[in-house]
């Protein structure tokens, strides 16, 4: 998948490095004339263009308008009008780059012997020749916590995990960024794409004013009653949000806690930890299960459980331990404990249960709970590692000779974790 950004550029490089045989394609974006002056594409594809002749690759256009009009887009509108905040994402991701996407490859190059890979930060073994059958099939976190975007990726069909590559899984961003820069690829100092995913560099409150409009209703504190502030409509707000409300002066400040579609009422509540924003349990619908979906989709009696578990409920957050219960395609996940990285983070009152517990968004279900090394303890194992900073003359000796190391040092760092899965939450 090239995009036009230093992600998948880098990750064409190394997959060439390797030796394998790269294709890039591009996917055509949907796109209307309204939502900005430039279509982002254009800009896109230039890039895209620039770096297959540095590479010395082909590339091939995928149109994937309508399908992603019809898989994606609508859906999003349709949850924000029932008062849910879906995950654009993650609805992408399992149409889009991991479904029609493969259609795409079967239909255009006839046949089913091939890889798909990505810019994505996230870890399989497909690529590492000491990988054993237990390790097979299944994501594991990459060394790049910051960058970690398995999130996004627990809805995606549980039969093409197998076939897809993550080269930058043993990658920092800052490291992809030295060596963008070190081979001079067009890409390399071009930013990070911000936006709703497919449509481009555009805020997701303006996109929605865009297609839902404004609808105007009171804000109330849901302790006493009273009326605050007037919001613009519900669909730009989301549990636990506080900033964008418009309520200055108040200390401690407001959260949203509550959204009354029905009234059209929007709730806050005084301060980050009030009562009302923490949940002890999460129902969960559209459950999809990378690691045990053949277990949970034999009969409507199919049952997994565990315990001591890792639970996310919102991208970058820290895990909470919880115990999750899953029924085919619906699950409870318990809270038990709130999991932190650091004393500055660590407010007993957090233990309340899950914080901000948002519907529509997801839960992704991991092995276990993981810690968060930061870049200068990898920067440091690598220049020990490696006797030098990563660069274009080592960065393939990663998948080779030193791939058993870096699994060892993300064991030995708390971050040997594979994604069970995940749903949404009701």
């Amino acid at each position: 998948m090239l995009s036009g950004g230093v992600d998948s550029s880098v990750s064409a490089y190394i997959l060439k490095q390797l030796g394998y045989k790269v294709v890039g394609i591009y996917m055509l974006k949907w796109w209307r004339p309204d939502l900005g002056p430039n279509c982002p594409a254009n800009e896109d594809l230039e890039y895209v263009f620039k770096v297959s002749r540095q590479l010395n690759i082909p590339v091939y256009v995928a149109d994937f308008r309508d399908i992603y009009q019809q898989k994606v887009l609508k859906t999003i509108l349709d949850e924000f009008k029932k008062g849910v905040t879906p995950n654009p994402d993650t609805l992408c991701n399992r149409h889009i780059k991991f479904g029609q996407f493969f259609d795409y490859i079967k239909k255009t190059f006839k046949t089913n012997n091939f890889l798909v890979a990505t810019g994505h930060y996230a870890f399989t073994y497909n690529m590492l020749d000491l990988a054993d059958d237990s390790r097979k099939n299944k994501m594991y976190l990459p060394i790049d916590s910051f960058k970690d975007q398995t999130y996004f990726l627990y809805d995606i069909n549980p039969s093409v995990v197998g076939q897809v590559i993550f080269p930058l899984a043993f990658l920092t961003k800052p490291m992809v960024r030295d060596l963008a820069k070190e081979l001079g690829l067009a890409t390399a100092k071009r930013q990070d794409s911000t936006g709703v995913c497919f449509i481009g560099n555009i805020e997701l409150s303006e996109f929605l004013k865009k297609e839902l409009g404004n609808k105007p209703g009171n804000i109330v504190d849901i302790e006493t009653g009273k009326i605050v502030k007037q919001h613009n409509g519900l669909w730009f707000y989301t549990i636990g949000q506080r900033k964008g409300l418009g309520i200055g002066g108040v200390s401690p400040a407001y959260y949203v806690v509550k959204k009354d579609y029905a009234n059209n009422v929007l709730y806050v509540a005084k301060g980050r930890y009030n009562r009302y924003i923490f949940s002890k349990k999460i129902e969960v619908i559209n459950v999809n299960m990378l690691t045990y979906q053949e277990k949970t989709r034999a009969s409507a009696d199919s049952k997994l459980v565990f315990n001591d578990i890792a639970g996310v409920i919102r991208y970058r957050s820290y895990p909470y331990l919880v115990d999750a219960e899953i029924h085919a395609d619906v699950g409870l996940v318990k809270h038990k404990k709130t999991v932190f990285y650091s004393e500055k983070m660590a407010n007993q009152k957090q233990d309340q249960g899950f914080w901000a517990v948002a519907s529509g968004q997801s839960v992704v279900l991991y092995s276990k709970v993981f810690d968060k090394p930061d870049y200068n303890n990898v920067q440091e194992y690598y220049s020990e590692l490696l006797k030098k900073p990563v660069d274009v003359n080592n960065v393939t000796d990663l998948y080779s000779k030193y791939a058993e190391k870096i699994v060892e040092f993300l064991a030995k760092n708390n971050r040997d974790v594979y994604m069970l899965g995940g749903g949404i939450i009701k």
